[in-house]
């Protein structure tokens, strides 16, 4: 039985805070059941009902709880290694936004969300429009 409506995060900083505490997920039936982070500072803090879980148990609780979906919001250079470690606990799909290419293998469904690039196209239609009301 494959789970896939339950989700992982890894990045407990700014954007991973704010999507583990987004109710809007729930509405959908995506549940954000575990948090990683790499930071020794970070790990055992509540981030909503969840404890940030150290990196070492992220394998072993995606292949116990068989999660298919892994949300990742760390630096870019982490980036791939978080998504190596997920394919190896078995993740089919990885949610992106580290600004950068992860190289997986065929199998593995990436959604990249490039925030920068959202943030220039709304500025291009920011600039746009202004000069349209001119």
């Amino acid at each position: 039985l494959v789970n896939a409506k339950e989700a992982v995060l890894v990045g407990v900083g700014n954007l991973g805070r704010a999507l583990a505490s987004y109710s809007g997920f729930e509405r959908y039936g995506l549940h954000i059941v575990a948090l990683f982070d790499q930071d020794p500072a970070k790990v055992g803090m509540t981030v909503g009902d969840r404890q940030v879980l150290p990196m070492t148990k992220l394998t072993s609780l995606i292949a116990r709880l068989r999660i298919q979906m892994g949300i990742i919001t760390v630096p870019s250079c982490a980036a791939q290694d978080v998504a190596d470690l997920m394919v190896g606990g078995a993740i089919r799909i990885i949610w992106n936004f580290a600004p950068c290419r992860l190289v997986l293998p065929e199998s593995i469904l990436v959604k990249n969300e490039d925030l920068a690039a959202e943030l220039a196209t709304l500025s291009h239609h920011i600039t746009h429009r202004t000069q349209m009301s001119h």
